[in-house]
């Protein structure tokens, strides 16, 4: 009764196999034969039906989801003789028993001592945090989610999940090694490794610095509010005036839209090949496909990496499917196929046991918004929502390896350098619905590249044929491909050691360039003190791919004062239009969320509609308590007036809520 793949995959490595097995909701039954007296049991994953217990069986409808069970073995029991199903005998059942009591979380008795906390003195925040957490162990460690988590004279115990075992035992089978005491910090005796409170968070639940800084310093009550998201109008830090909010027309300017070289002409190419051109997309799909041709070879003058998470919003009609497709088209005509990523990833293991296969790709996402949505969602399941994470960690390597995830029948492996591009569109509704709070102060958020669009564009027919890139530019697109890893050595035949992975091609300063770059370094480090600060956090770092990308599009060892001026007026106007896209979109949780969403339906309906209205709209999304609850507090808060009208011959009264505009 799980959909988690760790503990599918735990279960179905030891599991004989068999052909009949059937889902309903999630996970699956699988058929076997048992030895006659064999007691059925049942955990919080796993039932074992015999004797009197039944089972449900396809067609039969589900009850919770409305849909049938279905058969998902190429037999069925219809089909097979039960003296033909595969036998489960005892050593099975036993190994059966002890695989899935390590999958089983045991409460961890955590006492309820007040917090201990260390006094603010010379020693810098950090370290206060890693004394106090030391202090508090029962506040956070058991929410790490460590197998075989364990309470010890003075601490815990667990398994150290994120490495590989030193003798290729799969968890399971693995001892504690990993020692989390009060008085003596961690350590892994089974590495020899020694942990700081924040780097054990980071290894265990793969966050970076600032995520991981976030989640310990919210438990140990250091961080008050895990999500303080006040979104303001910035203030330019040069002046103090506030930045003005950008019209609802406001479009990327044409003269950012028109740049020389190579990712000038593929953009060109997109507009005049597209039946509904829009200089925005096709502007981005541009520089997500140079950006992937170079990426893992070319490096910018901050060591900088060429890929990017880019998504373009703006309303339906805005002609967002041809730039997608353009993207695929582009890396084939310069013979990289192997380049194009999956348009989705269903699962965190699907996402690594792809870079694993492929470090370098460009994953033209199919509604995007949709994606984001399924891994963002509080409900998303655990398979779904380790992406976000893994995803954050990729975007900040540039070119440092990655260790991947230990899961119960995967080894975890070193990935040198992965570089993993996005690009997608999406509605402003549908980014939005999936995203909160949480998503913006975790860092999640910006590291997207959001180029918001307003125009609705009318099908004419493109200037030139669609879907057929150029020889021209398919043979620069090649050149730049080989340009990129040019002259291959003894390094090119035999992979370096872990940590020695250094690109091709490192681009330098041109004339008056850093100077440019650092000058906006020192801006957005002040706009960062700004309650809005969050959002421009990876402004300079997106900036600096930006124009690393541009310059390497005329196959230049020199980042311009152009170059660089141009990425960083790209840069600032997403990132100061992602504020004002996110002020009135985006909750700090999900009763925000709820409320923005009902006072949106009452404000679409002229400022008045009916309760059954809001539910319909609502789709059976929400609960109908979770909907009163939210009504009483609109209510409550004046938000709204409600008023009750009785059908002249009786029945039910209609309930209408009108905006309050006083």
């Amino acid at each position: 009764d799980s959909d988690s793949p760790e503990i599918l995959d735990a279960l179905d490595s030891i599991l004989p196999r068999t052909y009949v097995t059937k889902k309903g909701r999630r996970g699956f039954s699988a058929f076997y034969l048992v030895p006659n007296g064999t007691k059925g049991f049942r955990t919080p994953i796993v039932e074992l039906l015999t004797d009197t217990r039944q089972t449900v069986i396809p067609p039969s409808i589900h009850p919770d989801t409305g849909q049938p069970y279905r058969w998902t073995g190429p037999e069925t029991l219809l089909t097979t003789r039960a003296v033909d199903l595969p036998m489960l005998d005892e050593d099975d059942l036993e190994r059966f028993g002890d695989t899935l009591a390590t999958l089983i979380p045991k409460p961890v008795q955590t006492t309820k001592a007040e917090l201990i906390q260390f006094p603010a003195g010379e020693e810098t925040i950090w370290r206060r945090l890693n004394n106090t957490a030391y202090a508090n162990l029962d506040r956070w460690v058991p929410d790490l989610g460590l197998p075989k988590l364990r309470k010890t004279q003075g601490g815990y115990q667990a398994v150290a999940n994120w490495r590989a075992s030193t003798t290729g035992r799969p968890i399971s089978q693995r001892n504690p090694n990993l020692s989390i005491l009060t008085n003596a910090g961690a350590r892994d005796f089974g590495d020899g490794r020694a942990y700081t409170a924040i780097d054990l968070v980071k290894d265990a639940l793969t966050l970076d610095l600032d995520a991981a800084f976030q989640w310990l310093g919210t438990r140990l009550g250091m961080i008050e509010e895990p999500v303080t998201l006040t979104l303001n109008p910035p203030h330019d830090p040069e002046t103090g005036e506030i930045i003005e909010e950008p019209a609802k027309d406001d479009e990327l300017p044409d003269a950012l839209t028109n740049v020389p070289g190579l990712l000038g002409d593929v953009t060109d190419w997109i507009c005049a090949s597209n039946p509904k051109p829009n200089r925005t997309l096709a502007l981005g799909a541009a520089f997500s496909v140079l950006g992937t041709l170079c990426a893992r070879a070319v490096a910018g003058p901050t060591n900088s990496a060429t890929y990017l998470y880019t998504v373009c919003v703006g309303p339906s009609g805005m002609g967002k499917d041809y730039p997608r497709d353009c993207c695929n088209l582009l890396l084939e005509a310069a013979n990289r196929a192997e380049l194009v990523g999956p348009s989705d990833f269903k699962s965190s293991s699907g996402l690594i046991n792809y870079i694993k296969r492929q470090a370098v790709a460009l994953c033209a996402v199919d509604e995007l918004g949709i994606m984001l949505g399924r891994i963002l969602s509080a409900q998303a399941k655990p398979h779904d929502s380790d992406i976000t994470g893994i995803m954050r960690t990729l975007w900040g390597l540039n070119f440092k390896s990655y260790r991947t995830p230990e899961w119960a029948a995967t080894r975890t492996e070193t990935i040198q350098a992965p570089a993993i591009s996005f690009f997608g569109a999406s509605t402003l509704e549908e980014l939005f619905a999936a995203l909160s709070g949480k998503d913006v102060m975790n860092g999640f958020l910006n590291r997207w590249l959001i180029l918001p669009t307003h125009k609705r564009v009318k099908f004419r027919k493109p200037k030139i044929k669609s879907g057929e890139v150029p020889k021209g530019l398919a043979l620069k697109l090649a050149e730049l491909s080989l340009w990129a890893r040019r002259n291959p050595d003894e390094w090119d035949r035999n992979p370096p050691p872990i940590g020695t992975f250094k690109p091709k091609k490192a681009l330098e300063w041109g004339d008056g360039a850093e100077s440019v770059w650092e000058a906006f370094v020192d801006k957005i480090f002040e706009m960062e003190t700004q309650p809005n600060g969050v959002f421009y956090a990876r402004a300079t770092e997106i900036a600096v791919r930006l124009a690393t990308i541009r310059a390497a599009g005329r196959q230049s060892l020199i980042v311009t004062k152009d170059d660089i001026e141009w990425g960083r007026d790209v840069s600032m106007w997403a990132s100061t239009q992602m504020v004002f896209l996110a002020r009135g979109n985006i909750a700090e949780n999900d009763i925000q969320r709820l409320h923005n969403k009902v006072i949106k339906i009452i404000a679409e309906n002229s400022g008045k509609a009916t309760h059954s209205h809001i539910v319909q709209r609502l789709r059976g999304s929400v609960r109908s308590r979770d909907i009163k609850d939210v009504m009483d507090n609109l209510l409550a808060a004046a938000t709204v007036i409600s008023t009750r009208t009785i059908p002249p011959n009786g029945g039910t009264p209609t309930i209408t809520y009108t905006l309050n505009r006083e």
